[in-house]
C-alpha cells in the first residue's frame, strides 16, 4: 500500500563513494493522496547510514525531504559493490498526527487502529443490513396479512352478493 501513498524520488538512490569522506544524498517523498501519511525510513545497514528525518508525517499532496548520509568509509570494500537497501514504509493517518506520535512499532499500532476503525465501520454496515432484513422480514408478514384481509373481505362480499341469491 505504501506504493500508492507516497512517491519516492529518486527511486534508485546513488551516492558517490570516497574513502574517509562522508557523503549524502537526498530523497523526496511526495504524498499522492488527499490524506495525511506517516512514514518511516529503514535501512539494511543502520551503522553505515544516518537518515534524517527517519520518520514523519506528510500532509495531503505535500512533500518531505529526507537526507541520507553515509559514514566515511575507512577502507575499500573487496567487491566494491554496495548491496545496502532502504525501505520507506507509509500508512494513512488521522489529521493532526505528528512525528512525536510515530513510535518504533508505528506499523503495528497504526495497523491495529486502522483495523479497529475498519471493524467499527463493518459493524455499522452489518447492523444496517440486519435492520433492513428485519424490516424486510416484517414487511411480508404485513403484506400477507393485508392480502389475507383483502381475500376475506372479497370472499365475504362475494358471499353476500352471490350467496344470498342461491
Amino acid at each position: 500500500m505504501s506504493n500508492t501513498l507516497l512517491r519516492v524520488y529518486p527511486s534508485d538512490l546513488k551516492m558517490p563513494f570516497e574513502l574517509r569522506k562522508q557523503n549524502s544524498a537526498c530523497l523526496e517523498l511526495v504524498n499522492k493522496t488527499d490524506r495525511w501519511v506517516a512514514f518511516k525510513v529503514k535501512t539494511t545497514n543502520p551503522r553505515k547510514y544516518s537518515v534524517r528525518s527517519a520518520s514523519g508525517v506528510v500532509p495531503p499532496r505535500g512533500s518531505c525531504g529526507i537526507t541520507i548520509t553515509m559514514q566515511a568509509p575507512k577502507e575499500m570494500p573487496p567487491d566494491y559493490h554496495c548491496k545496502d537497501k532502504f525501505l520507506v514504509q507509509s500508512i494513512a493517518v488521522e489529521e493532526g498526527t505528528t512525528q512525536k506520535d510515530i513510535v518504533p512499532d508505528m506499523d503495528d499500532s497504526t495497523s491495529k487502529l486502522e483495523l479497529e476503525r475498519r471493524y467499527a465501520e463493518e459493524n455499522k454496515k452489518i447492523q444496517k443490513e440486519l435492520d433492513l432484513l428485519r424490516k424486510t422480514k416484517a414487511s411480508p408478514r404485513g403484506f400477507s396479512a393485508f392480502v389475507l384481509l383483502v381475500f376475506l373481505l372479497s370472499s365475504l362480499l362475494g358471499y353476500l352478493m352471490f350467496g344470498s341469491r342461491a
